[in-house]
């Protein structure tokens, strides 16, 4: 294995400047990127905003409870939804949620919408 170099401060920062005429990005960008490799290995693009009030794990579950009650036949609305949400939240986080955690659920799973019977619609317009 060979040995380790110590670089110099003039060589860091050409090697720096360097970088910053080829590419194009800021100096304190790249200073800022190597910063955050020190600290944290991963870097990977995050999730912008707070935590979601449901973990992944718990929304799967929702999601398979909704999908299961349609396929036996006894579809969700969006009270129910809500009601269960809150249970599991109030379960494992302690927090509640609200009606814009329904909207922001509805458009992560767009499979899920809700839906107005056909043949209840077609005869109340026959009366």
């Amino acid at each position: 294995m060979p040995l380790r170099h110590s670089y110099s401060t003039a060589t860091k920062t050409a090697i720096v400047a360097q970088v910053c005429n080829e590419s194009r990005i800021l100096e304190r960008t790249i200073r800022k990127w190597v910063a955050a490799a020190e600290h944290n290995p991963s870097l990977e693009p995050r999730r912008r905003g707070p935590k979601p009030r449901l973990p992944h794990e718990a929304e799967r579950h929702l999601y398979e409870w909704i999908v299961g009650r349609q396929i036996l036949g006894y579809p969700v609305d969006r009270s129910m939804i809500l009601k269960k949400a809150q249970d599991l939240s109030l379960l494992v986080t302690g927090k509640s949620v609200g009606p814009g955690w329904y909207q922001r659920f509805t458009a992560r799973h767009p499979d899920l919408t809700t839906r107005v019977a056909q043949s209840l619609s077609q005869k109340r317009n026959c009366v």
